[in-house]
C-alpha cells in the first residue's frame, strides 16, 4: 500500500543522510563550498526518490481498476445498516473517505456514531475489526451504551444503579457476554493526536473502519502549538483525510458552532462548520444532526422515541438531503423511519 511505500522512501532518505554525514566526517580539509555541494547532492537525491514514489503511471491506474472489476470481493464501501442512508451515500461509507458527523451537544452524535459502528461491524469479514476512539467517554461508558442496546437496561443504570433486580442483572450479564468477542476495538488512553491514532491502526492490520469521538478533543501536533483553534482543527482534519486515504474510512464526530443557538431556526447548515478549520473542504461526507425535542423542551420517557433528522450537507459520491430516524436514548437504539 501507499503507506508502506512511504515508509520505504522515508528509510531511503534517512540512509542517504547518514551516508552523507559519514563521508563528511572523514573530510579533514574540506572547504565550505565543497561541503555545501555534498549537502545539495544528498538533498537532490532524496527529492528524486520522493518524486519517483509520488508518480503513478496511467497503466498502473488502469490496471488497478481492471483488476477490481474481476475481484471476487468487490467492496468499495461499508454498509451503514440503514438503507436510505446507503442510497444517499452511493452505496455506503466509501473506502478512503473522511466522514464528518456533526451536531450541537445533546443531538445524539455518540449514540448515532455507535449505531453506525455496530452496523458496519456486523457486516465485516472474518478477522476484520472496527476501531472506536473515544476521547470523551471512558471505555466502560461506551461499553455500557452498547450493552444497553442489547438488554434494554439504560446505560446509566448499568454503570451506577444499586437497585437492579435479578432479571436486569441477568440480561446485562448476557449482553456483556454477547459483546465479549465482538471485533470492536477501543483506545485505553486519551488524549491522543492523529499520529497516536495512526499508531493504533498500525497495531492491528484487521482494522477496516475508524470512528473518532470527537475531533475537538484530538491533541494538536507539536508544530501547531500556539496556533489558533481554526488552524489546529484544519491541520487535524487534513491529517485525518490523509490517514483515510490508506483505504480505511474514518468517521469523525464533531461539535458545531454555538452560532446555531443564535438563530430562530436551529437546523444546522454547512456554514456552521466554517469556524471549524477546513472540515467542510477536507470531508468527503458531512452529516449534520438535529432534534427538535431538544429545543422545544419536550421531555420523553426513556422508552419513547425522539425524532432525529440527519441532514446530508455533502456527499461526494452520492446525494444530499434529509433523512429521519427514531432515537431511543434510554436503550441507545436508532430506527430508520419510513420516508
Amino acid at each position: 500500500t501507499q503507506f508502506y511505500i512511504n515508509r520505504v522512501i522515508d528509510r531511503a532518505n534517512k540512509r542517504s543522510i547518514e551516508e552523507t554525514f559519514k563521508k563528511m566526517s572523514f573530510i579533514q580539509k574540506t572547504s565550505g563550498e565543497e561541503l555545501a555541494d555534498a549537502l545539495r547532492t544528498s538533498i537532490e537525491s532524496m527529492r528524486k526518490v520522493t518524486r519517483e514514489g509520488d508518480i503513478i503511471k496511467p497503466m498502473d491506474i488502469s490496471s488497478s481498476i481492471a483488476n477490481s472489476l474481476t475481484s471476487e470481493k468487490r467492496n468499495f464501501s461499508l454498509s451503514t445498516g440503514y438503507k436510505s442512508l446507503n442510497e444517499r451515500l452511493g452505496g455506503g461509507i466509501m473506502n478512503g473517505n473522511l466522514v464528518i458527523l456533526a451536531g450541537r451537544p445533546g443531538m445524539g452524535k455518540t449514540t448515532f456514531g455507535l449505531s453506525l459502528a455496530e452496523n458496519i461491524m456486523d457486516n465485516l469479514g472474518k478477522e476484520e475489526k472496527i476501531l472506536f476512539v473515544s476521547l470523551e467517554m471512558s471505555p466502560e461508558e461506551i461499553f455500557a451504551k452498547r450493552a444497553s442496546k442489547l438488554c434494554g437496561v439504560p446505560a446509566i443504570d448499568i454503570l451506577i444503579s444499586d437497585t437492579l433486580n435479578e432479571k436486569q442483572i441477568g440480561d446485562i450479564t448476557m449482553s456483556l457476554r454477547e459483546l465479549h468477542n465482538k471485533p470492536f476495538l477501543m483506545n485505553k488512553t486519551s488524549p491522543l493526536s492523529v499520529n497516536d491514532i495512526e499508531g493504533l491502526i498500525d497495531a492491528d492490520e484487521g482494522i477496516k473502519c475508524v470512528f473518532i469521538d470527537h475531533v475537538g478533543l484530538i491533541s494538536p501536533s507539536r508544530t501547531m502549538k500556539g496556533k489558533s483553534t481554526n488552524d489546529i482543527v484544519s491541520d487535524i482534519t487534513k491529517n485525518l483525510k490523509q490517514l483515510a486515504k490508506r483505504k480505511i474510512p474514518i468517521v469523525a464526530l464533531c461539535q458545531l458552532s454555538r452560532k446555531v443557538e443564535e438563530r430562530g431556526d436551529k437546523h444546522p447548515v454547512m456554514s456552521d462548520l466554517r469556524d471549524s478549520g477546513s472540515i467542510e473542504q477536507d470531508a468527503d461526507v458531512v452529516m449534520l444532526l438535529y432534534r427538535d425535542d431538544y429545543y422545544s423542551g419536550v421531555t420523553r420517557k426513556y422508552w419513547e422515541p425522539s425524532e432525529l433528522e440527519l441532514i446530508l450537507g455533502k456527499s461526494r459520491f452520492g446525494s444530499t438531503g434529509t433523512l429521519k430516524f427514531d432515537v431511543y436514548f434510554g436503550t441507545e437504539t436508532i430506527a430508520e423511519k419510513a420516508m
